[in-house]
């Protein structure tokens, strides 16, 4: 988890505008509205099935280059952190960092496993917005690991977090020489507070 220090006093690193605000950084964003989240969050699923579709078998029991982090567990993450979102607002259930460093279930064997997998959370999302998406109150605080947060905010990051992630699976793939037909765009990823590199170090 990152952390940023000054004295006795801290403040988590994946809360954006906290962290700004320690270090007199002035932060100006606003987060895009829910409806433009809901249609992000829809891309990033689908790219990231399209992009895990490409990933050899052979290769998901393997670390990412330079990362301790095999292929299969960062794919599944994409998903899972949706899942995370979806368990707050449809059952009010706490975000806590182990809903984001679940061992993979057995079942999910192959490339095809994990897709089926993002798919079924696509699914599952796309019924939760159809059905009280529009109507919720994302003005509300909300319990999540890393510190005060509006259900605005945390719909960001979960937009923006499994983003990254999908954008980081695809420069493997290039890295092993294979081409994804249509990686997340600029477009896709416009005014989402995205970090400018792909990896943070």
């Amino acid at each position: 988890m990152p952390v940023v220090s000054r004295g006795d006093q801290w403040v988590d690193g994946q809360a954006i505008e906290d962290l700004a605000r320690f270090v007199n950084v002035a932060w100006s964003h606003r987060a895009l509205i829910p409806r433009e989240l809901a249609r992000r969050v829809a891309i990033v699923l689908n790219s990231a099935q399209a992009t895990v579709a490409l990933i050899p078998d052979d290769k998901l029991g393997e670390n990412l280059p330079g990362r301790p982090r095999p292929y299969r567990q960062l794919a599944t993450h994409v998903g899972d952190i949706v899942e995370a979102f979806l368990g707050l607002v449809e059952q009010g259930k706490s975000h806590v960092i182990a809903d984001l460093d679940k061992p993979v279930p057995d079942h999910i064997r192959t490339s095809q496993d994990i897709v089926a997998f993002q798919a079924g959370v696509l699914k599952h999302f796309h019924s939760w917005w159809a059905k009280e998406g529009e109507q919720r109150d994302y003005s509300v605080d909300v319990d999540v690991y890393y510190g005060e947060q509006t259900l605005h905010e945390y719909f960001e990051r979960t937009t923006w977090h499994s983003a990254q992630h999908v954008r980081q699976l695809q420069y493997a793939l290039e890295l092993m020489g294979i081409s994804v037909p249509s990686p997340l765009s600029t477009a896709d990823l416009a005014g989402l507070p995205m970090p400018d590199n792909v990896w943070d170090g």
